[in-house]
């Protein structure tokens, strides 16, 4: 089984680009399910700002929206 996928994280992050390019989904670490959604979320930032920094995810990012259980739990705009 995948280490993040819908069925085993806790954590889903929607990557919202600007239009003509795909917005991408990423799942928390399934190993991270026990810390608080805080803690797990600023992991997913600071990995994300990596890739995108290294040029690994490709198109004008917008936001990050992050859910937990369906709701709505933090929101980053990126600059």
């Amino acid at each position: 089984m995948p280490k993040a996928s819908p069925e085993n994280s806790r954590i889903k992050m929607s990557i919202l680009k600007s239009h003509s390019y795909d917005n991408e989904t990423w799942w928390s670490p399934a190993q991270q399910n026990s810390k608080p959604a805080a803690t797990i979320v600023a992991g997913m930032i600071r990995r994300f700002k990596d890739n995108y920094a290294n040029g690994k995810i490709v198109g004008k990012v917008n936001v990050l929206m992050f859910y937990e259980d369906k709701n709505l739990i933090h929101k980053e705009t990126i600059h």
